[in-house]
């Protein structure tokens, strides 16, 4: 009995050792097939959580940007080759979800031409271009009363919809913030490889009227 005993808490201990070994390595795959796919059984897994709920999770914004660099092993040897991936099972991973103006899988000539990166000052006859922002947009300037706390109206000028359309075009202008583009390397152990990504280019310059509020990344 007591040899039966001792070979069943052997046995025991022999299936404990195995079971913390396979958790640890589904656990280093699972770090793996959302990292970096590979033509493996870790592969042919991502392709089974694929479209399941588990993969679409939810994206939190950040209100610290810009976004730190993650730290990487200097490893060479976690660097991975060129037959561990398929670009064209990478490219149907990400689908839709893949937008060229911002993402490349080879350096882009942007880059190589203007390596500090691109300002977009998109103004044209002295205005920005593009649509006018719904703050600016929506503001209401039929009214000849504006309302304060207390109950009070005081009496304003009426604008007529041309001087309307120049006040806000106005407002639109001074509170419009320059964006500077620099595409960055992310390195091999990422797909697509290089990330456009953008940062406010003044923000010494206020941008609001009266003047005290700085131009600000918005959330990510």
């Amino acid at each position: 009995m007591r040899t039966e005993t001792m070979f069943c808490r052997g046995i025991t201990l022999w299936l404990s050792l195995w079971a913390s070994i396979f958790i640890e390595i589904v656990d280093l795959a699972h770090v793996r097939k959302f990292k970096l796919p590979m033509k493996s059984h870790f592969y042919d897994a991502f392709k089974r959580l694929k479209g399941t709920e588990s993969f679409k999770i939810p994206l939190v914004p950040s209100n610290t940007l810009p976004i730190q660099d993650l730290i990487e092993s200097p490893d060479k040897k976690l660097n991975p080759k060129k037959n561990n991936f398929n670009e064209i099972d990478m490219m149907e991973f990400l689908g839709k979800n893949f937008n060229r103006k911002y993402m490349s899988v080879e350096k882009p000539e942007e880059a190589q031409h203007t390596p500090n990166g691109t300002l977009v000052y998109e103004f044209r006859k002295n205005r920005p271009t593009g649509k006018m922002p719904p703050s600016i947009k929506n503001m209401d300037f039929s009214s000849n009363t504006l309302d304060i706390p207390g109950g009070k109206n005081i009496r304003t000028i009426k604008l007529g919809h041309k001087t309307k359309r120049k006040l806000q075009r106005f407002l639109w202008a001074y509170t419009y913030c320059p964006v500077l583009f620099t595409w960055k390397d992310l390195g091999v152990r990422f797909w697509p490889r290089w990330i456009k990504r953008g940062r406010c280019y003044n923000t010494n310059r206020s941008c609001s009227v009266p003047a005290g509020m700085k131009c600000n990344p918005k959330g990510n």
